[in-house]
């Protein structure tokens, strides 16, 4: 505890506006037992505070633990240390979840990725057990990508508002949703700033209407292009849920190490695929109608038409790695310079597109 203490006091004085630490354990490994990992943590706590409580006493700091893995189901007994300057948390991160259905659902299991169990209880049973412990501070890491292949569709939009409403019952001082970052870069498709949008909204309002705020993000986002955009994420979310048991694999739909299981001609036709990449296509000469019209000018045009193909990458990639379609890009190779001359620096959370 000592050392870490010391480390952490000089992570402090770097970084004098962070207000959340967390200590967790690496992707591959089980974990601390919890009982200990929590006892570690609310000592340290302990020491933070009367550093802090000493020195900078107009400072408010929280140190959390990751229930993550082989940490995600909370000790029997324990409490959670708040001070004056520094209180302990939990950073509550259902990482092998199926992220596009309510983390309350029946079926919602925490899946290890370390080992492959699924857990005995639900998703939202497990973070009702944390956030009842004594003293207990709650953060929430959810997520909103396969972070194996962020060209993947992968629907989080459909349980969004019910898992923030979770985390809000639960009273969540915190939401963080993991998107397509990489190298400081946030620029990706499969609708991750409408993600990011709602994300942001529904943090503000869990009950805000989410209808509303998609239409409200297309018109803003995607302007004179905003209804067809509209139209074709429903349609791709319809076809999706309707083709993908049609795969073989569809109880992998929502893990985030599902999409390579689901990577296949009858999840994702030749004529769906085509049906999209021409609302892309007419997206686009809307856009460009409005520029020759004078209604838009070439500089708006053209971040339109950005936007547009940004959000035309999913389509793209699926064309080329499962149909070998190469009306769009000649290889696969072609794409990704596409990709790049979009600003999309990465396919994956570690497989960069250069």
């Amino acid at each position: 505890v000592a050392i870490v203490v010391e480390a952490l006091k000089a992570v402090l004085a770097a970084k004098p506006a962070q207000e959340i630490f967390v200590f967790g354990q690496a992707d591959t490994q089980l974990g601390p037992d919890v009982g200990d990992y929590l006892a570690f943590i609310n000592a340290v706590t302990g020491k933070i505070n009367d550093y802090l409580a000493a020195t900078a006493p107009e400072r408010q700091v929280i140190i959390a633990m990751l229930a993550y893995n082989g940490t995600f189901v909370p000790p029997m007994t324990g409490s959670f240390f708040r001070g004056s300057n520094a209180k302990s948390a939990v950073l509550f991160a259902p990482v092998g979840g199926r992220h596009n259905s309510a983390y309350s659902d029946a079926d919602n299991r925490q899946k290890n990725t370390s080992t492959g169990a699924f857990d005995t209880e639900t998703i939202a049973q497990r973070l009702t057990e944390w956030a009842s412990l004594p003293g207990a501070t709650v953060l929430c890491w959810f997520y909103g990508t396969d972070y194996f292949n962020y060209l993947m569709p992968f629907d989080t939009l459909t349980a969004m508002q019910a898992n923030v409403r979770l985390a809000r019952a639960a009273g969540n001082e915190m939401l963080f949703y993991q998107l397509q970052t990489f190298a400081s870069s946030t620029v990706g498709s499969d609708w991750q700033r409408l993600k990011l949008y709602l994300a942001s909204k529904l943090a503000e309002d869990a009950d805000a209407d989410v209808g509303q705020l998609t239409e409200d993000f297309c018109k803003a986002y995607f302007g004179v292009a905003a209804d067809v955009m509209r139209q074709l994420l429903e349609t791709e979310r319809t076809n999706l849920y309707r083709n993908r048991n049609a795969s073989g694999n569809g109880d992998w739909y929502g893990l985030v190490n599902g999409s390579a299981l689901l990577l296949n001609a009858n999840c994702f036709t030749l004529s769906d695929l085509g049906g999209y990449m021409r609302s892309i296509d007419a997206a686009k000469a809307l856009v460009n109608a409005a520029v020759t019209a004078g209604e838009l000018t070439d500089g708006q045009g053209g971040e339109l038409l950005r936007r547009i193909d940004i959000e035309s990458l999913t389509f793209r990639y699926l064309l080329i790695a499962v149909h070998g379609n190469t009306k769009y890009d000649e290889s696969m190779e072609a794409f990704r310079a596409f990709s790049r001359g979009l600003g999309v620096v990465a396919f994956g959370e570690t497989v960069a597109n250069q």
